[in-house]
């Protein structure tokens, strides 16, 4: 690390204090999950969601159903070529919820729409 510039993590660590979890439970769980649609690869098909073409986390496909229920992520046409699999598109409100979480998570940091580092707490969520 270069001298006079400390991280987040280092500065939790350098003022004795241990750094705060501000997401558990159900928040925490919902940000994983729209973190994942946010990275664009989420895909449901028939009842089964994917995340890159592999089940996602027994955790998650609760989650990912009350967030489509609750309109913060919608599913795209069913795509033919791939058997009806539809891709998980995260809605304005989604991405709205998605940003007060980042947020929340990391209060420390300035916004969560600057560059990612591989230190960085938040993750890039596109434009809808």
């Amino acid at each position: 690390m270069l001298p006079g510039v400390r991280t987040v993590a280092s500065r939790a660590v350098s003022a004795g204090q241990p750094r705060p979890v501000a997401l558990a439970g159900a928040e925490l769980r919902e940000w994983m999950a729209l973190r994942r649609v946010c990275e664009g690869a989420v895909t449901k098909l028939v009842a089964h969601w994917l995340d890159h073409g592999r089940p996602v986390p027994c955790y998650l496909p609760d989650v990912l159903d009350d967030l489509t229920c609750g309109g913060l992520i919608a599913l795209a046409d069913p795509d033919p070529m791939l058997s009806g699999m539809r891709r998980a598109i995260i809605t304005p409100a989604g991405r709205t919820r998605y940003l007060q979480l980042c947020a929340k998570r990391c209060p420390d940091s300035e916004s969560p729409r600057r560059k990612r580092t591989d230190n960085d707490a938040f993750e890039p969520c596109p434009e809808v």
